[in-house]
């Protein structure tokens, strides 16, 4: 997408306009312009997952996005036959407690956050084989997981784990796991891969 229109959700956050380009991929090379003035990404805050942008000030002109975006559509691309699911977010909570504290309890404080997905499925040898290469060449993927009402999460992920199992009275189905990949972008920044929010 170049030049890419956006539509002002409120004061200065703006989203892509074409919900079919609002997942920014990590490794693209993009850019925020207000107007002809391209933004430094240190002047920008960007939620890649949903495509929106928070400028650091007001804006002078049309603020439009290049770069690269995922395609999303409404059924999964390989998981069409999931049964079942499982999201796991957790921090770190890190031992702050010294000498010094005197209300006898443990004080602590967040650390690192990290998520994963775990989904049940009926597997064919296509789908399976998708989801191995994927997994083998460490090919991040987008999850998306809409609870029935907004919102709804989405991942940048790899695939950590395939578990296939089978009995002779039953189908072949797998478990597959899949862990939060956070990206430094080409412009700098780094962003974590997990976002959950309502889709505009």
């Amino acid at each position: 997408m170049t030049a890419e229109a956006t539509t002002n959700l409120s004061g200065n956050t703006y989203y892509i306009t074409s919900q079919a380009k609002r997942c920014i991929d990590p490794a693209s090379i993009w850019h925020v312009k207000d107007g002809v003035t391209t933004l430094a990404y240190t002047a920008v805050s960007v939620n890649f997952l949903f495509g929106e942008v928070t400028l650091g000030s007001a804006p002078g002109g049309a603020v439009t996005i290049t770069g690269n975006y995922l395609p999303l559509t409404t059924a999964s691309e390989f998981l069409v036959n999931a049964k079942g699911f499982k999201v796991n977010r957790s921090t770190d909570m890190l031992d702050v407690t010294t000498f010094a504290s005197t209300l006898g309890l443990r004080l602590r404080d967040p650390g690192l956050m990290d998520a994963t997905v775990s989904v049940d499925m009926l597997l064919s040898e296509t789908e399976l084989n998708a989801l191995r290469t994927y997994s083998d060449a460490g090919t991040a993927v987008v999850i998306e997981i809409y609870w029935g009402t907004d919102p709804r999460l989405r991942m940048y992920s790899l695939i950590d784990s395939i578990e296939v199992s089978g009995s002779v009275d039953g189908l072949i189905e797998a478990s597959v796991g899949f862990k939060m990949a956070t990206y430094k972008s080409s412009e700098g920044a780094f962003f974590t891969g997990y976002s959950e929010k309502t889709l505009l």
